[in-house]
């Protein structure tokens, strides 16, 4: 039995009458966070409807959350470590923002593990750049040194001994990749930005969702005490109620956490580089991080 079933059980049994779990808000205890992943949940702790919780979590934020991951770049030991630190579950919905491939020496491993992880848990998958330039490589294009330099020297070495059937279900993967995700609270997640004033849905080059950095500098020049009502305030900053993308390194700026501006989120936190792989949890804001990327995981260029 999943978390949503059981709870849905355990309150069914409470109240008597056929409620579903979505129709009841819940704040949980501090004894609850500690052991929310970690099955069976003592039905002690619900005593009545609204029972022993304090500390205003929601029931449903806390055992389904989601997660929203940025770059990992090939850094397969990485993701793994902060699949741990984050204790995901199946219950959890993870929302990757892109560039799975390039720059780390394991790309062949990220994209084993991304795929077999749609088995098992809940999970969208988003278009990064590197992704779109790694799929052309096991597609056998032409490839420039441009690519090689930015990463793709890495990937090639890590692919030399596959065959084209053993590519193929990495390609499939690569092919499958979503452009954008817009969710019902109008939170957007995409890999890069946008350059429509009218939002994703007027973008005319699809391209920009997985190569623009204006929106992320945008954010960035705009002040943050600068009035919605200002006539220079941006419109492309006005139209989501947030935005999640990685793509351009929060080393750049000099930090290895997720930055925000103008309630748009920048979670590459530059595991293609020396930085780390990041989840943040979209309702909190807590976010979990792997050690340190180590350097010779990289092949120079």
């Amino acid at each position: 039995m999943n978390i949503k079933n059981l709870f849905s059980t355990i309150i069914k049994k409470q109240l008597d009458i056929d409620v579903s779990l979505e129709e009841y808000y819940f704040e949980v205890i501090p004894e609850v966070k500690k052991w929310f992943v970690d099955l069976p949940i003592p039905i002690s702790l619900f005593t009545n409807r609204y029972s022993l919780f304090t500390n205003h979590y929601s029931l449903i934020t806390i055992l389904m959350r989601t997660l929203v991951i940025g770059d990992i770049h090939g850094a397969y030991y990485p993701l793994l470590q902060v699949m741990e630190r984050a204790r995901v579950t199946p219950d959890d919905q993870l929302i990757f923002l892109g560039d799975y491939a390039d720059r780390g020496t394991h790309t062949p491993e990220v994209l084993d593990y991304l795929i077999a992880l749609q088995d098992t848990h809940r999970v969208i998958y988003l278009r990064g750049n590197h992704d779109v330039l790694c799929c052309d490589f096991l597609l056998g294009k032409p490839m420039s040194d441009l690519w090689r330099s930015h990463g793709g020297k890495a990937t090639e070495e890590a692919y030399k001994d596959y065959t084209k059937e053993d590519k193929q279900p990495h390609i499939d993967f690569l092919q499958s990749l979503k452009n954008y995700l817009l969710d019902g609270q109008n939170r957007l997640f995409l890999h890069a930005g946008f350059t429509d004033r009218g939002g994703v849905a007027h973008e005319f080059f699809t391209e920009n969702f997985y190569w623009d950095r204006t929106l992320w500098e945008l954010a960035l020049a705009t002040p943050e005490d600068m009035p919605l009502s200002d006539p220079y305030y941006p419109k492309r900053l006005t139209l989501y109620k947030e935005i999640y993308i990685g793509h351009t390194p929060t080393l750049n700026y000099g930090s290895v956490q997720p930055m925000c501006r103008h309630h748009i989120w920048n979670l590459d936190t530059g595991a293609g580089f020396i930085g780390r792989v990041t989840f943040m949890d979209i309702e909190t804001k807590a976010y979990w991080q792997s050690d340190p990327v180590v350097e010779t995981q990289f092949i120079a260029s």
